[in-house]
């Protein structure tokens, strides 16, 4: 019975063996060029006392350009804002919280210049609690001008839509909030309340 078993190993050793050869290699998988979407003119401000003046409406603009190869490949460039609140963490200490982006609009593949004004630049955004500081995790409650402090911000990212249906996330996205090298100028852009 040992000497059954013994060859049966053997035999089942060599065929693992034999399986392997020097010509079995994977294909490196195929790479693709994308454009690259960048921001001039990515920070511009608001004033917190501008900010809670809602008898005015003032706008900020900043350029967005898709430049490098493959651009004619590229359908529309998306365009998503998020919110940076200013919250106490578990230490009590006061630290910048990223929320889940929105979007905001699709523009076309090429040299944009956005437009966005204070009302619109609110609209369909969360914070934490009714005032900056809140708790971490604090039930999320409608943002509003009013509600601004200084040191919030505001990002803007980019999503790739290509013709053949294809979505190109550019900034990493966990839980439906950015993270990433891209969300930092000129990748993105920042409009912060001072």
């Amino acid at each position: 019975m040992k000497k059954i078993l013994f060859a049966l190993w053997m035999g089942l050793s060599a065929i693992a063996v034999t399986s392997c050869k020097d010509s079995d290699k994977d294909p490196l998988p195929a790479t693709e060029s994308v454009p690259n979407v960048t921001t001039a003119n990515a920070t511009p401000t608001f004033t917190q006392a501008n900010a809670r003046n809602t008898a005015a409406n003032p706008a900020i603009s900043f350029v967005v350009s898709v430049t490098g190869s493959n651009v004619d490949k590229v359908e529309a460039v998306e365009v998503y804002k998020t919110f940076r609140n200013i919250v106490r963490n578990a230490q009590g200490q006061l630290a910048i919280q990223t929320l889940p982006r929105v979007l905001v609009r699709s523009i076309p593949p090429s040299q944009t210049t956005i437009e966005i004004t204070l009302n619109d630049l609110v609209a369909n955004l969360q914070r934490r609690g009714t005032a900056s500081g809140a708790a971490f995790d604090a039930p999320l409650t409608p943002l509003t001008r009013s509600s601004l402090a200084t040191q919030e911000s505001f990002l803007f990212t980019y999503e790739l839509l290509m013709k053949d249906g294809r979505r190109v996330v550019l900034t990493p996205i966990s839980g439906g909030v950015v993270t990433g090298t891209q969300t930092a100028a000129p990748f993105a852009a920042i409009v912060t309340i001072n």
